[in-house]
């Protein structure tokens, strides 16, 4: 494809291919309001196709047209998109800052743009959807709608395409625009604004008014942020890794107020609920801190029994904690690091993706077998049991009493009440996520279905690198092209970005 350029509006007409062209008194709305066109839509091969300045500028783009290759570009907020007369395909891409043009996306049409009547015209849903609208079709009433959706708020994300520039768009794909003219890495979204490092200046924290672009240094050291509430961000100044020590602080949002909570030299630092759990430079037992300093306590069980922050559960106020690095004895704490006691005496991994019930869930390491046990430290029992092919076992989420597993050589989920009842097979699934009472599963796409797999819908189709569960949406980035999308649940999928993503955070998740 040639490079995008910006040229003088006007139509040549040219031959095109025999298709079997109906005009029906087709209508077409957006939100609401009927599309003006200087020439009827068509009805070509059961596709409703439409002039192309109609409909490219009531969805806000300009519109130009490149007569010696017979192409229609349309650009809009730095994304654009090429249709070439009687071609298969859409090209579509972003200007970089640099004022070139990156191809990132080819889509191919059902029916290409051609020209009838002198006019040119271009297939509406596919225009309209990668535009990020929303397209229903009527029969019965021969009618288009289109519908660009409302935002709950702002994505922020560093584009790939673009060397990691931090944009902004909103949370329908629309009023795409730069942030930060930087390549920037590690995106957090506290109080309004967005948080990061800027790439090649280590791990220094900036933050940038979103609306301004103003930027401001919030860190002079490498720092690792542990987190933050509605007051404060927590971090470890003189390091970039949990692993290594440094000096731990909090500060309000703008920078200031800037606190040292401890004299300490800690790592492996982690903050839940008032207290903050760390190891110290050369002494392996665990520290808990409130978060403004005035307390500190040692969390010990005698000699030569390690702890670490990382191999913590924090549940019903309590901290579930492995003793060494890894699989070893379970041991019980108070928030605050009191009553130290063992709940159970075998080699166990506690398991991630649990949830806050009575029962603690585990691994059995010798055996494979998913455990349980009281929060009190009864109830000891197998929960799931591994058959003798199982390499390891892993549960991959739980809604309420039912938790969800997998063999990891194997695709099969299966299923379970936590008193070991009503164990049944779900899915095949790398993985399934239980989110707001349903059951999400990943499997050369994204599909949406009830706890127990019934009524099963794919909601997207591909290789997916993440995704993400907010409110009524499921937000994937692609593995393949490392867009973003959006879907809800019944289904319907759009784009949200034409250019690749390396992350992102927004402003209306929690």
């Amino acid at each position: 494809m040639k490079k995008a350029a910006v040229l003088i509006a006007c139509v040549f007409a040219v031959l095109f291919s025999a298709a079997a062209v109906r005009a029906e008194g087709i209508s077409i709305t957006i939100n609401g309001a009927p599309l003006e066109c200087d020439a009827p839509p068509r009805n070509v091969n059961d596709r409703v196709l439409v002039p192309v300045r109609a409909i490219f500028e009531a969805l806000g783009a300009e519109v130009s047209w490149d007569g010696e290759n017979n192409t229609v570009w349309a650009s809009k907020n730095g994304e654009f998109m090429s249709l070439e007369i009687n071609s298969p395909q859409m090209g579509m891409g972003i200007t970089k800052s640099n004022g070139e043009a990156a191809w990132t996306d080819t889509v191919t049409l059902d029916v290409p743009a051609m020209i009838m009547d002198d006019r040119t015209f271009v297939p509406v849903r596919a225009v309209s959807e990668a535009m990020k609208a929303k397209v229903w079709w009527s029969g019965n009433s021969q009618t288009v709608a289109i519908t660009q959706p409302t935002s709950e708020g702002r994505i922020y994300y560093t584009s790939a395409t673009d060397g990691n520039r931090l944009y902004s768009i909103d949370s329908n794909g629309g009023n795409r625009r730069k942030v930060l003219d930087k390549s920037v890495n590690t995106l957090r979204y506290y109080d309004d604004y967005v948080y990061y490092y800027v790439d090649g200046e280590g791990t220094v924290l900036h933050r940038v008014d979103q609306f301004t672009g103003m930027e401001q240094t919030m860190t002079y050291e490498d720092t690792y942020v542990l987190g933050a509430d509605d007051a404060y961000i927590y971090f470890v100044e003189g390091t970039s890794t949990p692993r290594y020590a440094g000096s731990l602080y909090r500060m309000s949002f703008d920078g200031t107020n800037k606190l040292l909570l401890t004299n300490d030299k800690v790592k492996y630092a982690e903050m839940h609920g008032d207290y903050i759990y760390y190891n110290i430079d050369g002494d392996d037992r665990m520290y808990v801190l409130s978060k403004d300093g005035s307390f500190q306590n040692t969390m010990s069980l005698g000699d030569n029994i390690t702890l670490y922050p990382f191999n913590c559960s924090f549940i019903n106020g309590r901290v579930f904690v492995e003793n060494h690095a890894w699989y070893h004895n379970i041991f019980r704490f108070d928030a605050q690091g009191y009553g130290g006691s063992s709940i159970n005496n075998r080699g166990s991994m506690i398991c991630a993706n649990q949830q806050e019930t009575d029962t603690l869930l585990y691994v059995d390491m010798d055996n494979q077998n998913i455990c349980g046990v009281g929060i009190d430290g009864g109830n000891d029992r197998v929960i799931a049991a591994a058959d003798e092919q199982t390499f390891h076992t892993e549960l991959l989420t739980q809604w309420g009493n039912t938790i969800y597993y997998k063999n990891k050589m194997r695709e099969e989920v299966y299923s379970i009440n936590l008193d070991g009842s009503d164990g049944k097979y779900v899915c095949y699934a790398d993985d399934v996520k239980a989110v707001n009472g349903r059951l999400f599963s990943t499997y050369d796409g994204l599909y949406v279905s009830g706890l127990s797999g019934e009524n099963m819908i794919e909601i997207y189709k591909g290789n997916i690198a993440d995704y993400k569960i907010i409110g009524n949406n499921a937000y994937v980035k692609s593995a393949d092209s490392g867009r973003l999308y959006k879907s809800d649940f019944n289904g319907w999928l759009g784009p949200l970005t034409s250019d690749s993503v390396s992350e992102w955070v927004c402003s209306y998740a929690k």
